[in-house]
């Protein structure tokens, strides 16, 4: 069973689907309630499997059936329409976010101080994966530019030019393969995680939000 806390707004039925990054829990990132609330939507934040108090163990399609599930709960019991949802994917969160956009219908996504690939991110922080061909990985790869270079929901960037643990280059590589409807807001000298200004933040946020009616 998983975990999660669902900080609702009474005025507004938009949904903020986060997916946080690996390590902690939760109860360590709530940092995103507090920016995203007041960015005009409810927040719902889950541990994957293993993590704090949710059931069970990691796994790389494991974590992906936890967003699914997230999702379900916020459809099926919550009765959000999908154009509702807004998957929100923050550094390895960014993983699962993009495959949920191959599972199921959201109203735009947001990633954060993410990735192009899974397999690129290993390769940059682990240079000697190079060596080996990308048949001996996993299959689930976490793939975003094979996912966003296909038809999907409108999708925001936000990434630190100073990230030192996922390169700003990764942002970079994957807004140019997305194809449209697409927008990269670049937080200037900030490293991983970053909002930036919050009124910078939630201005791009909200303009984005209502360019595409969601």
């Amino acid at each position: 069973m998983l975990h999660g806390l669902f900080f609702e707004r009474s005025d507004t039925k938009r949904v903020f689907l986060v997916s946080e990054g690996k390590g902690g829990n939760i109860y360590h990132r709530l940092n995103q309630p507090r920016v995203l609330i007041p960015c005009g939507g409810s927040v719902l934040q889950y541990d994957y499997e293993g993590y704090g108090q949710s059931d069970g163990r990691p796994s790389l399609d494991g974590v992906c059936d936890d967003l699914t599930g997230a999702y379900d709960f916020l459809v099926q019991h919550e009765h959000r329409s999908p154009r509702d949802v807004i998957a929100f994917g923050d550094s390895f969160g960014t993983g699962p976010t993009g495959q949920l956009v191959l599972r199921r219908r959201v109203g735009a996504v947001v990633l954060q101080s993410g990735f192009s690939s899974l397999l690129r991110a290993s390769r940059d922080r682990l240079p000697w994966l190079r060596l080996y061909p990308d048949a001996l990985f996993p299959r689930q790869a976490m793939d975003n530019i094979a996912v966003f270079s296909k038809p999907h929901p409108p999708l925001l960037i936000v990434h630190g030019t100073k990230d030192d643990m996922l390169s700003f280059s990764n942002a970079e590589d994957l807004y140019k393969a997305a194809i449209e409807p697409k927008q990269m807001f670049v937080i200037e000298g900030e490293g991983h995680g970053a909002f930036g200004k919050f009124a910078d933040f939630r201005d791009t946020l909200a303009t984005f939000l209502k360019k595409y009616q969601l």
